[in-house]
């Protein structure tokens, strides 16, 4: 896990100058979201949401940061392939993950509070 947060903060970073937001979510911590988006294929799992336009993309390439930026530049060029954007689910509240914990499921992540999707 801790080598793709690194991976992750690394393309956050190559990607200031980008109007880009990022949102990092425990696989299966919001399972209704990622089922509308069809992200059973495995983690990790990169989407672009566009909201105003309501569609998105999924990336299918490696979890690298070369791979992850060169998928954020298809998307600014408009050559990446997206899909009209479902109506999605609230997103739920879960605790701060905790590395010591990541090793199993543990009652701390559960999720008791909703969040609207296009809040991110």
């Amino acid at each position: 896990v801790w080598g793709y947060l690194k991976i992750y903060k690394d393309v956050v970073s190559a990607s200031a100058a980008v109007r880009v937001n990022f949102l990092w979510s425990e696989g299966g911590s919001q399972f209704e979201f990622e089922e509308k988006l069809n992200l059973a294929f495995g983690y990790p799992a990169v989407v672009a949401i566009n909201f105003e336009k309501q569609r998105f993309s999924t990336h299918r390439g490696s979890f690298t940061v070369e791979s992850l930026n060169s998928f954020i530049i298809t998307l600014s060029t408009g050559r990446a392939v997206v899909d009209t954007l479902p109506k999605l689910p609230m997103l739920n509240k879960v605790d701060q993950w905790k590395p010591e914990s990541s090793n199993s499921k543990s009652d701390s992540n559960s999720h008791t509070d909703k969040r609207p999707s296009d809040e991110l």
